[in-house]
């Protein structure tokens, strides 16, 4: 009976995650809304105002990650899988199509420029106890190497 009650002990403890593991700062670029809005006790007006903010940037993330050179699935350009992949044998990605880094370089910039305009509305809307709590947030930097 006591080996019983132990294993269930230890699997509802594992079950439950790591200590604290409610309190880690979200990432702003990939964490669900109502973490994010659970993390800094947001009231439902301020997820009203916050939440387009926050869906946007995810979103820019995600197209920063299908821009070419990322490093991600498509293999760094815009054609598909990466040559010699499976059912690609020999396929060459299009002439002059989607290797264009200095093009998706701007395109960062300027994704990364709207970012940082939205994350400056996010604390504004804040209280000055949640703004010190979103100082913690992993906020994406898509001026960083790509695929990293």
């Amino acid at each position: 009976m006591t080996r019983v009650m132990t294993a269930l002990c230890v699997a509802l403890w594992l079950a439950s995650g790591p200590a604290g593991a409610g309190e880690k700062p979200p990432d702003l670029g990939k964490a669900k809304f109502k973490d994010l809005a659970k993390y800094l006790s947001l009231t439902a007006e301020q997820q009203a105002k916050i939440r387009p903010n926050v869906e946007r940037i995810q979103d820019l993330v995600k197209r920063a990650a299908r821009l070419p050179g990322s490093g991600g699935w498509r293999g760094g350009y815009a054609g598909g899988s990466r040559i010699g992949g499976p059912g690609d044998w020999g396929r060459r990605p299009p002439a002059g199509g989607g290797t264009d880094v200095k093009g998706s370089r701007a395109q960062r910039e300027e994704w990364q420029t709207e970012i940082e305009a939205r994350v400056s509305e996010i604390r504004v809307l804040l209280t000055p106890a949640q703004q010190a709590k979103f100082e913690s947030v992993r906020i994406p930097n898509l001026r960083a190497a790509p695929g990293r």
